[in-house]
């Protein structure tokens, strides 16, 4: 799904990328305007080979594909619409699945976080000294 400002626009896959006129008008040499909000929703995988892909979103693309066929070739609406709903489910699992399959990554650590959890002793201040480099 490729909307621009949240509207459907045309769009095409270029070498391996999604190509979208953003200013919404004809090309350049037009005079430039502010590009418009591009919203872009998919399914996209680095291996285009389905045999890499897990099993739940193999499932879910079979799926989607027979609610399709159902609405489009049978006009089976309600078998459609319950295939829609439950393919919609399983991906949402699907993708939970697939972050936890991830490898771990290194979430950041203040320093001083890690030093106030530590049981280090403090650095002792000699005996009348205040911290202000003078004593008392």
């Amino acid at each position: 799904m490729v909307r621009l400002n949240d509207v459907p626009c045309v769009w095409d896959i270029f070498n391996n990328q999604i190509v979208v006129n953003a200013q919404g008008g004809p090309p350049p040499p037009s005079p430039p305007t502010t590009p418009l909000p591009v919203t872009i929703k998919g399914i996209f995988s680095t291996n285009s080979d389905p045999t890499f892909a897990t099993p739940t979103v193999v499932l879910v693309l079979q799926m989607f594909v027979m609610s399709g066929i159902y609405r489009g070739l049978h006009s089976d609406t309600t078998e459609a619409d319950k295939l829609w709903s439950e393919a919609m489910s399983m991906l949402d699992r699907a993708k939970a699945r697939h972050d936890m399959q991830k490898p771990k990554y290194a979430i950041f650590n203040s320093r001083y976080t890690a030093i106030r959890r530590s049981r280090k002793p403090w650095r002792q201040t000699p005996y009348g000294w205040s911290g202000t480099g003078t004593p008392n």
